[in-house]
């Protein structure tokens, strides 16, 4: 699956060196095969973030009226922070 209005951010710790690195991937797939290699490269998951790019507001179903949502704001609701 490839959807350009969403990426995929994996936070990873060498197990050995303790460097932390964030890695970004545009596509499923790629995330998909990087993670077959987390054990090969000593790295373990500290943290994870999907984000939307460029989307069509879509509609608050929490308030009376129809309310648009923006990327950012759904970015916010996933887990607080902005990117």
């Amino acid at each position: 699956m490839s959807d350009p209005s969403m990426q995929f951010f994996i936070k990873c710790q060498n197990i050995e060196t303790g460097e932390v690195v964030t890695y970004r991937f545009a596509h499923q797939a790629d995330l998909l095969a990087f993670s077959l290699q987390l054990g090969r490269k000593k790295l373990a998951i500290v943290d994870t973030h999907i984000a939307f790019y460029d989307i069509e507001p879509v509609f608050n179903p929490f308030e009376g009226g129809s309310v648009p949502i923006s990327a950012a704001e759904i970015n916010t609701a996933l887990d607080g922070r902005l990117l």
